[in-house]
């Protein structure tokens, strides 16, 4: 799993899951397998709400949970990207150092739209992993288009500087 060969990983988590071993990193990378190699994003989603009710302190398990449900949600796009943003808050409450969880929040609150919320949570993963180039350039992109629609909705509002004679 650690070498990303997760086609070989899948069913070796699966024998050590089904033996029984009550690991929740294990559960977080079966879960994973199970999402996008095994195409069974509902029986991922059930093996990682039952260990985050035996496991509730491990924030990989809600971060997982938002991932899975955001990409592979069963769901409405919008009903899945609320579930992954309460996820992934969960994640963030437990574990508030951790800049992927705040960057996914990012592209979640983006997706639906929420550019604010989005930028808040961008520059707060940004704060605790500034050299991360791909979430650089998504708050870059994400300011720009901020900044454009300030100047588009001032615009249209009628708010122009005038000068004094």
């Amino acid at each position: 799993y650690e070498a990303e060969d997760f086609k070989k990983a899948f069913p070796l988590l699966e024998r050590a899951f089904e033996g029984g071993v009550d690991d929740p990193e294990l559960v977080v990378r079966l879960a994973y397998c199970r999402a996008t190699i095994g195409g069974d994003t509902e029986g991922a989603l059930a093996i990682l709400r039952e260990s985050a009710g035996k496991h509730p302190d491990y924030p990989r398990t809600f971060y997982e949970l938002g991932f899975i449900s955001s990409e592979f949600g069963t769901g409405e796009p919008a009903e899945n990207l609320r579930r992954a943003i309460n996820y992934t808050l969960q994640a963030v409450k437990l574990d508030s150092t951790e800049w992927r969880y705040k960057d996914n929040l990012g592209m979640f609150y983006d997706r639906r739209g929420v550019g604010d919320s989005a930028a808040l949570w961008l520059r707060a993963a940004r704060e605790l992993k500034s050299d991360h180039p791909e979430l650089n350039a998504r708050l870059a992109q994400l300011e720009a288009y901020l900044e454009e629609q300030a100047r588009a909705d001032s615009a249209a509002a009628g708010d122009t500087l005038e000068l004094a004679p």
